[in-house]
């Protein structure tokens, strides 16, 4: 498993236990070797050598206090469903320390996709896994899991999202006064551009929902929602030398909006795709979405 981490263990112990301790007593089998991986800007990922068994990957998560997500519990529950389901281009989930932090993973031998080498193939492969999540979202347990990261199923909690994130951005540049040109810019785009453009969609928007009747803060319905990685496209995946796509990295998986599940795809700052590539994505996702709603009806 290639991807990116948490840690709530320091580098080499936490309260005098060492991490090779700490996987061998989950693995109920002696780990000889931890070899650091890297990446992962939010964890920290280790491989793990034990003479009878892996490899293995130990993933360290970082807890915050003040209630924020339990990225451990989503991850490795989500994974826990979905192998008991029978997907398997995702890593295996093995064992969980939750008082620790730590989660082991069976290892995923592959190589970063590049967004330059992204195919037409791998695309589709992208959206038949997204279809399978889909499939799956009435399947026993699956109303136990988590809501993704930031799942909003309405107008107002976007529009709330947003707001929140100008209200942060908008503290930092009043608590950076002469910082440079960089700063400036970023309060010149915000005020001039960003908050005038914001306003208007609002509005639009709920004048399309008055139009409608309906409210800007009903629900999406359970029915339409999906599961999704959330955090999902090729900077969290691998490439074994056989050609399979693995999918890694599921710390914000749960339940979501589809509409936003697309947007998350197409909009992530890692991924730089052709707009043929794009169009294609979006376009297999629209047919998934219609053929279910001509199942349903």
């Amino acid at each position: 498993m290639k991807s990116r981490v948490m840690s709530l263990l320091p580098e080499t112990d936490t309260q005098g236990v060492r991490i090779q301790d700490v996987v061998s007593e989950l693995l109920g089998q002696q780990v000889v070797e931890t070899e650091r991986l890297p990446g992962g800007r939010n964890s920290r990922i280790y491989k793990l050598t034990s003479p009878t068994g892996g490899p293995y990957v130990a993933k360290l998560y970082h807890r915050k206090e003040g209630g924020q997500r339990d990225r451990l519990e989503a991850e490795f529950s989500g994974l826990q469903f979905l192998w008991k389901n029978g997907v398997r281009c995702v890593p295996q989930p093995i064992a969980a320390d939750r008082d620790h932090g730590c989660a082991v993973y069976g290892y995923i031998e592959g190589h970063e996709i590049p967004t330059q080498d992204v195919t037409t193939g791998d695309i589709d492969y992208a959206v038949e896994f997204l279809a399978t999540l889909d499939s799956m979202k009435d399947k026993d347990g699956s109303r136990e899991l988590s809501e993704a990261a930031e799942a909003c199923f309405s107008v107002q909690a976007i529009v709330d999202n947003l707001q929140f994130r100008l209200d942060v951005l908008n503290g930092l540049t009043q608590g950076l006064n002469n910082q440079g040109a960089t700063c400036d810019d970023l309060r010149k785009f915000l005020a001039s551009e960003f908050i005038p453009a914001f306003q208007q969609i609002k509005d639009w928007s709920a004048e399309m929902h008055s139009r409608s009747g309906a409210p800007v803060d009903l629900d999406l319905p359970v029915s339409e929602r999906t599961l999704s990685p959330s955090d999902f496209g090729f900077h969290n995946a691998v490439r074994c030398d056989d050609g399979q796509i693995f999918f890694v990295d599921f710390e914000y998986f749960g339940w979501d909006d589809p509409a936003k599940m697309v947007s998350d795809f197409l909009l992530h700052p890692a991924m730089e795709l052709g707009e043929d590539l794009k169009l294609r994505f979006a376009a297999g996702m629209l047919d998934h979405r219609e053929a279910g709603m001509r199942l349903r009806k």
